[in-house]
């Protein structure tokens, strides 16, 4: 209606505006979105997180993500509204699992609220004063010798349904209801009142009770340690937003009919198609956020805030087994040149080696920052730093490894070797092989006439 309702910068996580005032005003409103991505044309100093979208060997370099790719909604509540919910299976045991829950609840008023919380047949409740405006709140629900999920080599994948919902009492209640664009997973026909007893909002999802580690490389659930077989997953379409819900499922249901126990969602969030399909299947999922290659100092502040909003967004998943900061933090400029001489190459290996071994902005500061940030909004799973980071100083430890023996380098038989002289190399292998892109006309960007 000519007024700016907010940023909407973070292309995956779900952004939210006020519009009571508005609706009040007048009955015929118009809703304007401005759409940009500016493009990064292989910067090492990019500022958009975008990921893979836009810098990456594997699709089209003069593809623009822009665009809307989920629904837009009006979402009516009463005069407390869920701004966001955070789910987390923070313990699990065959005699107890703890589900930790944060609300951010919006509140027209000050007044006091019950957090009704039911896990399967478990119901909760919390009694809770609200101030006017945002209040973070944060609560735990113990169940009682719960039914686990397990991944699809250990087990059966049980999910439990979650509802949290909002009851007004009789205390500080009153005032005008509330409007908002919301994410998913609201009850479209919530009949809303302004008195006691009434129900203001709720939410519901679906969750796993699990505890999942990884020490020294070495994946467990529910204290089961196992040996993961994976693969990486490149977005379904690079229009995200055009992918149907069957293609989505349908890479999961690959994954799973191969034998696979873990795919590497590749330095991008998909819809939650895939990781609602993968809860169902018991695929673990190994989670990027979208930072893919070298960035500008200025996206610390941006990126620990999309690190805290992926964990909102994809928390409750069991199938998410690890948290990863960052894939690749080097510069990588000049990888997809296609007219390589002995030179270019010993200069590319040359300036790879040295980020790979010494401090650099991105993978000391920026991948710090964003560890930081997942560990303290989820305890529960492990979080690498960055991912296909070498041992370098000054720790000598590393991290996952990305060995393309075959492809970038020698042979897929020299392997064998390079395992036996340097081990550590080899404890966790997160890329291997050949990236698959699409047939015909369509791989030119690719010059598959350079594969091997």
């Amino acid at each position: 209606d000519g007024g700016l309702l907010g940023d909407t910068q973070g292309y995956f996580l779900p952004h939210s505006f006020e519009v009571t005032g508005a609706l009040r005003d007048r009955s015929e409103h118009a809703v304007a979105v401005e759409v940009t991505c500016t493009p990064q044309h292989g910067s090492p100093a990019k500022r958009n997180i975008t990921g893979i979208f836009q810098h990456w060997d594997a699709v089209d370099p003069t593809w623009n993500p822009g665009g809307l790719w989920r629904p837009v909604r009006l979402s009516e509540t009463g005069p407390v509204r869920i701004a966001s919910l955070r789910v987390i299976c923070a313990e699990a045991t065959p005699e107890r699992a703890v589900l930790a829950v944060r609300a951010l609840l919006d509140s027209d008023a000050a007044r006091r609220v019950v957090l009704r919380t039911e896990v399967g047949a478990l119901d909760h409740e919390l009694s809770q004063p609200l101030a006017a405006g945002t209040n973070e709140v944060n609560w735990s629900v113990t169940i009682d010798r719960p039914d686990l999920w397990w991944p699809r080599a250990l087990g059966d994948a049980v999910l439990h349904d979650v509802r949290v919902a909002v009851v007004l009492t009789e205390e500080g209640n009153g005032g005008p209801g509330t409007a908002g664009s919301d994410g998913p997973s609201r009850d479209a026909s919530l009949t809303v009142l302004d008195e006691p007893g009434a129900l203001s909002d709720e939410r519901r999802l679906r969750t796993g009770l699990r505890s999942v580690r990884l020490r020294r490389w070495i994946a467990s659930v529910n204290g089961e340690r196992l040996f993961l077989k994976g693969t990486n997953l490149a977005p379904t379409r690079m229009a995200l937003g055009e992918a149907t819900p069957d293609e989505l499922r349908g890479d999961v249901d690959l994954a799973v009919d191969t034998g696979l126990d873990l795919v590497r969602v590749h330095a991008h969030v998909t819809r939650d198609e895939v990781y609602d399909r993968a809860d169902e299947r018991g695929l673990l999922v190994w989670q990027d956020m979208p930072l893919q290659w070298a960035y500008a100092r200025s996206i610390r502040k941006q990126a620990t805030r999309q690190a805290r909003a992926m964990v909102d967004l994809l928390g409750h998943h069991p199938s998410i087994a690890v948290w990863c900061g960052h894939n690749e933090p080097v510069s990588n400029v000049g990888a997809d040149q296609t007219d390589w001489d002995r030179r270019k190459v010993l200069a590319f290996a040359t300036r790879m080696t040295a980020e790979q071994q010494l401090p650099t902005w991105n993978k000391s500061v920026l991948d710090a920052a964003v560890k930081r940030a997942l560990q303290k909004a989820d305890g529960s799973r492990p979080v690498v730093p960055h991912s296909g980071v070498t041992p370098h100083l000054p720790q000598l430890d590393g991290t996952d490894q990305h060995l393309y023996f075959g492809w970038y380098m020698g042979d897929e038989r020299d392997l064998p070797s390079f395992a036996r002289r340097l081990p550590r190399m080899v404890r966790f292998v997160s890329e291997f092989g050949a990236q698959a892109v699409p047939s015909g006309d369509a791989a030119a960007f690719a010059h598959p006439e350079r594969w091997p």
